[in-house]
């Protein structure tokens, strides 16, 4: 489905949008020692009832196409800041050189 055409996103668009964007805002108080272990299977756990809280919170801030056509803007910010493209380099000449070329049919 496709926001553009008016059609609400999967709920696992949204949420791979906004958990990026709540694991920004984590504070170190926010993670308890007894929970968080070396051990794989409680670590595995932790981590899934965590996504559920985010999936969750998520859900309950964008909900419908419209909060989501609101937040857009400020997620795709976020999201670009998160991924070192927030401010966007400066654009330079690309200067390509063509090093090889291959031929076929």
């Amino acid at each position: 489905m496709s926001v553009i055409s008016g059609k609400v996103p999967s709920i696992n668009l949204v949420t791979a949008m906004l958990l990026a964007a709540f694991l920004t805002t984590a504070k170190a108080a926010d993670f308890d020692v007894e929970t968080v272990s070396l051990d794989s299977v409680r670590m595995l756990e932790y981590l899934k009832a965590e996504a559920v809280k985010l999936q969750q919170q998520a859900w309950n801030r964008i909900n419908s196409a419209e909060k989501l056509d609101a937040e857009k803007k400020k997620l795709l910010k976020e999201f670009r800041f998160m991924i070192g493209l927030d401010p966007l380099p400066v654009r330079t000449p690309l200067e390509a050189t063509a090093v090889r070329t291959v031929e076929r049919k």
